[in-house]
């Protein structure tokens, strides 16, 4: 059953983010301030890797880089290396081991909320899906699905595409941020984009699976839509399945915000997009 082509791009503003993503944000400040307490103490030098990971929402990462960062330059105060080693000596030292030993505890504060981050998105991609199935009509499942991503499942942004004839067409789209952020969708609407070898979408399309693509720089990406116009950094993309036939595909990203696409999103995608699928195939 193909998703028939109706309307026009459903383009709204969603509410805040969900109570996982403004733990995240504490996380993430409190990993900005102490990059910061080491930058000072380190005579002003910053740590691009640090920041970059922050800004990305990988606080795993961050608080890693951070806390090498410290440790390598703590060695080289104990070492005696000029070249390496900060002024200040023993005042540095002191300050660098009172961040290392807050990172430990902040370190095990981002592992647990990374642990628990999974379980809470999938519960709340399912929840998702179980108010698709209560609506009333198919064209209510379908005018909805994308706005339950982006307000249930913590996305920036939703496009739902459908697939006719060996090409994707985008259809619909739900997006936080302004309505000029969202204004280069219209002009994509229902123009056919080829299913070759040559973009990442193909294989999605042959192997009914999803995927992530954490760098838009990836040359399977295709770029006039993606990059150019909807200038995507990360996405993740999942095939609407339904009587054994790639029907559509979902993509979604955290744009307009920084944070990167990955696994854990793109689980979460392709969990919601199998209960979508199996909605729409109860209505055959």
């Amino acid at each position: 059953m193909k998703l028939a082509a109706r309307g026009g791009p459903i383009i709204a503003a969603a509410p805040g983010p969900a109570a996982w993503r403004h733990h995240e944000d504490a996380l993430a400040e409190r990993v900005t301030t102490l990059h910061s307490t080491a930058s000072q103490a380190l005579a002003g030098e910053r740590n691009a890797g640090v920041l970059s990971r922050i800004a990305a929402g990988d606080l795993t990462g961050a608080v890693a880089a951070l806390t090498a960062w410290c440790a390598d330059h703590l060695i080289a105060i104990r070492a005696g290396d000029g070249d390496a080693a900060p002024a200040g000596g023993g005042d540095t030292a002191e300050e660098l081991r009172a961040i290392l030993r807050e990172l430990c505890t902040l370190g095990s504060e981002v592992a647990e909320h990374d642990f628990g981050l999974f379980a809470r998105r999938l519960a709340d991609a399912s929840a998702a899906v179980r108010r698709l199935g209560a609506m009333a009509t198919s064209v209510q499942l379908v005018d909805q699905a994308c706005g339950e991503l982006v307000y249930r499942c913590g996305f920036g942004r939703a496009v739902l595409s459908r697939v006719d004839a060996l090409t994707w067409r985008p259809w619909m789209a739900h997006f936080t941020g302004a309505a000029v952020d969202a204004s280069w969708f219209a002009e994509w609407v229902d123009r056919p984009i080829p299913l070759d070898d040559l973009v990442l979408e193909a294989q999605v399309f042959t192997e009914h699976r999803p995927a992530a693509v954490p760098d838009t720089c990836d040359p399977r990406v295709y770029r006039p839509i993606i990059v150019e116009a909807g200038r995507s950094t990360s996405y993740v993309v999942a095939p609407v399945v339904v009587a054994g036939e790639v029907a559509g595909f979902f993509h979604a990203d955290h744009a307009p915000g920084q944070r990167r696409s990955g696994l854990v999103d793109r689980e979460v995608l392709w969990t919601f997009t199998q209960g979508f699928s199996l909605a729409r195939s109860e209505e055959r």
